[in-house]
């Protein structure tokens, strides 16, 4: 008898599927509906139209200008002012760079435990070797056609700046998308997984993909926190582009970047949704389809579903899909705390 589609070797790489679609969806995006390479489709974007670089300060003279601190109001030259805000930023957007990087290896750690739990050490390693090959090409080969520009007009070419940021990211995303590519690969293994004889019991066989659904979750879980720093070092990254424009420049840059993150937050949600609720569904296709075969009564079934967190309930859909949208959340949570009173402002 034909096994149905959701027991077959084809929907192990399901995750992998969603993964190559979602790219080229990324591609279409990015080159086609906002760098428009065919201008027979839409106009480009053109960060220059957007943002007015603000006077270099070159000394600590000039206009006074009154801040806040402890012992009330004090006045400090703009210059001051201009460069500590850029500083603070800068500290910032280190901080968050680094913290990204740092935890991307540590789910890298925790994706090559996963996989040496169905593959051997080299089997697992050369898995992940592919993952930072791949994700090399695609951080290096990225021209990042709407921050660079952005970057070359204010942190590359200003005072207290930073002349090599672009390569600076460009090392972090690949990074972020090795880790990426690896809890790909991670959830594909631990659908493919079998540690069970085919002559084990239903029992036995029902543990297993439950295990594998915890498995899936802890990828899932690992992943939402990944793209959640991702989005806050995005932030940081505008928040400190905009220390180097105009005070009238920066009003309509919040706007273009409140966009921006929606759209670059709301693409890897759904990026994450695309890989997880595919390969959460094959495996609570197959844990149906196991008891279906073992003889138990209906209600017997659903009990044993419900046991397993293999059926639909709000109590354990709603931090699933929490964690999911977490990532488009964020760019809307930043917006509200930057209007907030920063404890660090000078």
């Amino acid at each position: 008898m034909e096994r149905k589609w959701f027991e077959t070797r084809v929907a192990d790489y399901a995750p992998l599927i969603m993964l190559i679609i979602f790219f080229g969806f990324y591609l279409i995006a990015q080159f086609i509906l906002i760098g428009c390479s065919s201008t027979a489709v839409c106009d480009p974007v053109k960060p220059a139209f957007v943002f007015t670089k603000a006077a270099e300060p070159v000394d600590t003279q000039g206009a006074l200008v009154s801040e806040t601190d402890k012992d009330g109001k004090v006045s400090i030259s703009g210059s001051q002012q201009a460069m500590a805000k850029r500083y603070r930023d800068r500290f910032i957007w280190t901080f968050a760079v680094m913290a990204q990087i740092l935890f991307c290896f540590l789910a890298i750690l925790f994706f090559y435990i996963t996989l040496k739990n169905s593959l051997s050490n080299s089997g697992a390693l050369w898995r992940l070797g592919i993952a930072f090959f791949f994700s090399l090409l695609f951080a290096f080969g990225d021209s990042m056609p709407i921050a660079a520009p952005i970057f070359q007009q204010t942190i590359q070419s200003s005072a207290g700046g930073m002349p090599g940021i672009v390569v600076i990211i460009q090392i972090a995303n690949a990074v972020t998308y090795a880790a990426t590519i690896g809890a790909v690969i991670a959830a594909c293994v631990v659908l493919a997984r079998k540690k069970t004889a085919e002559t084990a019991g239903t029992d036995a066989k029902f543990g297993e993909l439950a295990h594998k659904y915890e498995d899936l979750r802890s990828i899932l879980y690992v992943c939402t926190v990944l793209l959640v720093i991702g989005v806050l070092r995005m932030t940081a990254s505008n928040n400190w582009n905009l220390t180097f424009m105009t005070v009238e420049s920066s009003v309509a840059a919040r706007i273009f970047f409140s966009g921006l993150t929606t759209m670059l937050g709301g693409f890897f949600t759904l990026l994450l949704a695309g890989i997880f609720i595919p390969a959460a569904y094959i495996l609570q296709q197959r844990a149906k389809s196991l008891l279906k075969r073992s003889g138990l009564t209906a209600s017997a079934r659903s009990e044993r579903l419900k046991e397993a967190g293999f059926t639909f309930s709000w109590i354990n859909t709603l931090p699933r899909f929490a964690a999911i949208i977490a990532p488009l959340l964020t760019g809307g949570v930043t917006d509200l705390l930057n209007k907030l009173p920063n404890p660090f402002a000078p």
